[in-house]
């Protein structure tokens, strides 16, 4: 994970790594779309209270296959404005979704320059989006567990 700015916003680039189950992948093949979420949310630190809440960027992506042109499709979607692109395989639709690049998460304005802050990157498999029949037998399953979690601290002067 690393932080990148311009003269009026924050960036940021990511590479995720996960494997997606057989069962996961079982389910795609036969139609079941996956919803993945991620967050990214940047806090400013302060001794006498807790941690205040700067900014939460989120983007929603949704991953597909279109059985009759045997493509992936992929849906990302920021804020009501979502962005289809199709690919091949199955490899190259998660590349697209493990990436991250220059996702736009703050505007400098609200950002202390000298400040510490913390930015806390959190992206998931949805499991609330699947259909009411997987949701019933994903309690205690790990197999449908696509999750990660990374945090960073910096300080926004220092960033190139």
């Amino acid at each position: 994970m690393q932080l990148s700015r311009s003269e009026t916003e924050l960036f940021l680039n990511a590479q995720i790594a996960f494997e997606m189950s057989p069962i996961v992948q079982d389910a795609l093949t036969k139609g079941v779309p996956m919803i993945f979420t991620a967050e990214a949310e940047i806090t400013r630190d302060r001794w006498y209270w807790y941690d205040k809440t700067i900014t939460i960027a989120s983007r929603v992506m949704r991953l597909s296959y279109q059985p009759l042109t045997r493509r992936w499709r992929v849906n990302v979607g920021t804020g009501g404005v979502s962005l289809p692109q199709y690919f091949e395989s199955l490899n190259d639709a998660l590349a697209s979704i493990k990436r991250f690049n220059r996702w736009r998460v703050a505007d400098l304005a609200e950002i202390d320059p000298t400040t510490a802050h913390t930015i806390q990157f959190k992206f998931k498999l949805d499991l609330s989006e699947l259909p009411r029949p997987f949701q019933i037998g994903l309690i205690g399953n790990n197999e449908w567990l696509i999750e990660t979690n990374k945090s960073m601290r910096f300080v926004a002067e220092s960033i190139k």
